[in-house]
């Protein structure tokens, strides 16, 4: 049986609640169990932001967490959902990946659907294919 933990933060308030809400997440993720499966809420690297300019500043946090996930899943032995507000080939992207075990990407998902305030925020949707690339299969079993 595959042990699946689920972590939503609350939302912090004050000064800098995207780093609190990042570190948050990174100490949960680190307490999945051997084998198991975490997954973390969109945009964990600029969780609590609502204005343009600091999602754009949280970009550069997505890397150091996406190195974090994939330590954490090669670590465990665990399989690690994360999504990310990240620039990638030039293009800033709402991506979610998927760590196997061996703390290797095993697939992007990358969001098709925008609402304005992504458009706004110049995020580019989908996949270079243009097809809705939804699922995966890792080791047997299928994540959607």
């Amino acid at each position: 049986m595959l042990n699946v933990r689920v972590v939503q933060p609350k939302y912090f308030s004050g000064e800098n609640p995207d780093v609190k809400i990042a570190e948050f997440l990174i100490d949960e993720m680190k307490k999945v169990v051997p084998g198991g499966l975490v997954l973390l809420p969109e945009y964990s690297n600029a969780g609590g932001l609502s204005d343009k300019e600091s999602e754009l500043a949280a970009i550069g946090r997505a890397k150091s967490m996406l190195k974090s996930a994939s330590e954490t899943a090669k670590e465990k032995g665990a399989y690690v959902s994360i999504n990310v507000l990240e620039e990638r080939n030039g293009e800033i992207k709402n991506s979610t990946y998927l760590f196997d075990k061996r703390g290797e990407v095993a697939f992007i998902y990358n969001k098709q659907h925008l609402p304005p305030s992504e458009i706004k925020l110049g995020v580019v949707s989908g996949n270079p294919s243009g097809k809705c690339e939804c699922t995966c299969e890792v080791d047997g079993i299928r994540f959607a």
